[in-house]
């Protein structure tokens, strides 16, 4: 989930419509053709002084040659509510992906508020309150470290257990130097 409150623009109340649109494309022959593409977006639509609607987007697209070397970004938007002049209901729906980190897909949605405790020129201190769904999917499993690998014993009724660091020794309470028993995990 986004943390929306760090990328909103403050708001104008004398403009109904404001915000930035930043696209940028750099494209470079090298020993293979280089295409970096992104875009960043934040938008707020003023409506009846009482009401915000939030947009914000990014797009990162990198390739080197046909190899993808990063793809990534969000929407989000959210629609605010002012109820009171320090407090504000907000449900919000966003989707982000990272296909150069495994990120297929990633939606969330939910409903939130928040109380504005603290409002001066240089703070402002919010007591916040929500609910939310996330759903992820992703294109591989959490990789393993590099060498390692656990073997269960087959007198050990459990399929779960922890793997620790390589050791090239079963991890136990027997003193340094002494061979392995038969209990415990066993590294390789």
């Amino acid at each position: 989930m986004l943390f929306s409150e760090n990328m909103t623009m403050s708001i104008d109340s004398a403009k109904t419509l404001q915000g930035t649109i930043t696209p940028s494309l750099n494209f470079q022959t090298e020993k293979e053709n280089a295409l970096t593409f992104k875009n960043s977006a934040n938008i707020n639509l003023l409506i009846h002084r009482d009401r915000v609607v939030n947009l914000l987007n990014k797009f990162e697209f990198s390739s080197y040659g046909k190899e993808v070397t990063l793809s990534g970004g969000y929407i989000h938007g959210e629609y605010r509510y002012l109820l009171d002049h320090a407090f504000e209901v907000y449900p919000y729906a966003e989707s982000q992906w990272a296909g150069s980190r495994g990120m297929a897909f990633k939606f969330s949605s939910g409903l939130q508020s928040r109380y504005r405790l603290v409002h001066s020129p240089s703070t402002l201190v919010f007591a916040a309150a929500g609910l939310f769904y996330e759903y992820e999917e992703w294109e591989r499993a959490t990789p393993t470290p590099h060498g390692v690998k656990c073997i269960q014993p087959p007198h050990q009724e459990s399929p779960l257990g922890e793997c620790e660091q390589q050791t090239g020794r079963e991890l136990g309470t027997h003193g340094h130097g002494h061979p392995p028993s038969n209990t415990g995990h066993i590294f390789q």
